[in-house]
């Protein structure tokens, strides 16, 4: 199963903006499957956006995407076996745009502490359609396995919690709210 949300220009993070995207997520096999994407139609490569796990337990981050698949992208990952499975992990992933430059500041946080950073070039946007969580319909199969709960795009500014200079991963940077309750399968 899979939540999608028509066009709304307010999930999109388009331009010289700082965002955010924060979501719990519950992953219950290593799988390369998207948490959340704000993409174009079926059998399309263009993207706004996507929060994705990969086979090794890693988390990537990618915005802007016009072109084919890994094209005028800008890409962060995290390293191998930053999420644990059977568990709640509380990821953030946010853009943060230096007014008047040409580059953009990526991080990936995993419960509360500063996984992966990088700086790269102003990626290149285009127009989105929807938004779906746990699927990207331009993959085939690409279902999350799991649970995914919580879920926030911001798209005009970062989060205070959530903010931070550091470029020094291992950093933590903000106390992890309460986790949800761990999933039954007799309330399934």
């Amino acid at each position: 199963d899979y939540l999608s949300v028509s066009t709304n220009p307010a999930l999109s993070i388009t331009g010289n903006v700082d965002a955010a995207i924060e979501v719990w997520i519950y992953p219950t096999a290593s799988s390369a499957a998207c948490i959340v994407n704000k993409s174009g139609v079926s059998g399309t490569s263009y993207y706004n956006y996507i929060v994705l796990t990969n086979s090794n337990n890693s988390i990537s981050f990618q915005v802007g995407n016009s072109g084919a698949p890994g094209s005028n992208q800008n890409t962060l990952n995290s390293a191998a076996n930053t999420i644990t499975l059977n568990a709640w992990n509380h990821v953030v992933c946010t853009k943060n745009y230096v007014g008047g430059g040409t580059v953009n500041y990526y991080r990936i946080l995993i419960n509360g502490v500063l996984i992966a950073y990088n700086s790269q070039a102003n990626p290149s946007d285009g127009t989105p359609t929807a938004f779906t969580v746990g699927h990207q319909p331009s993959a085939t199969g690409d279902y999350f396995p799991g649970y995914i709960t919580g879920i926030r795009v911001f798209n005009t500014s970062i989060p205070a919690a959530y903010q931070t200079s550091s470029i020094t991963t291992g950093t933590t940077i903000y106390t992890v709210p309460t986790a949800p309750a761990v999933p039954s399968t007799s309330s399934i």
